[in-house]
């Protein structure tokens, strides 16, 4: 009994390997990651996109992804933390992955710094495309736990103002708009708004746009920046 038993413990564990095998990236230059001890101002608006953005101790060498289809060449995964010190960007080939979520080794030279983070400091970024330096076909979603159920995903911005997340649908013409807001946190260096976006409304027919309102002088005008994403159907 206790022989079947020790089998049967050996042949689950085997089989979680499988569902769950871990994937090196490509290989990349030296300095793929930076870690800064004067802290960078950020400029970019698209930061992260999550599907788990909760409090907790992380796993710095390990991220989960989710891959929609197998169409594309590339995946393109990029991690910042919220207080500007940490950058990183690596490439991963598609045809190594599966349709689904996907456990990849983030092969960090910085992993004492970032342990005394948690998941709310870590911002991940991924992108799909023929290669990372265009830009991406789509984006999809990322997140420091393994489970993808949730009924809602985050993108993480900077912003002055909470911008707005508008999503089309191109066929039935209808649109809704989501407010994004402000985090209360400290120091806020590379994102600082948080929108909540309810997975239902994105489909193969939607186009999501990022909307941000802008004073110049006494006008006010509005700059939308596309953020295609695409999800596990």
């Amino acid at each position: 009994m206790k022989i079947a038993n020790i089998l049967l413990l050996i042949l689950l564990g085997a089989l979680q390997n499988q569902a769950y095998s871990q994937i090196m990236p490509e290989k990349s230059a030296k300095d793929w990651e930076v870690w800064y001890d004067k802290v960078p101002v950020s400029g970019e608006i698209r930061v992260g996109l999550m599907e788990d953005f909760t409090g907790g101790d992380l796993q710095p060498k390990t991220i989960y992804v989710l891959i929609p289809d197998k169409s594309k060449k590339y995946l393109c995964v990029e991690i910042s933390s919220r207080d500007g010190r940490y950058k990183a960007n690596r490439e991963f080939k598609i045809e190594k992955l599966k349709i689904g979520s996907n456990q990849l080794i983030w092969p960090t030279n910085h992993t004492n710094e970032l342990q005394n983070f948690n998941k709310q400091d870590l911002t991940i970024l991924c992108s799909i495309g023929e290669t990372c330096d265009d830009n991406p076909d789509y984006y999809t979603l990322a997140s420091w736990s393994k489970g993808f159920d949730s009924d809602t995903f985050h993108i993480l911005l900077n912003s002055e103002k909470p911008p707005t997340i508008s999503i089309k649908n191109m066929i039935t013409k209808n649109n809704v708009d989501i407010e994004c807001e402000k985090l209360e946190l400290s120091p806020m260096i590379t994102f600082n708004c948080k929108c909540d976006i309810p997975k239902n409304l994105i489909t193969q027919n939607s186009e999501m746009k990022i909307v941000k309102r802008v004073r110049k002088i006494n006008r006010i005008t509005y700059k939308r920046y596309p953020l295609p994403i695409k999800l596990l159907r």
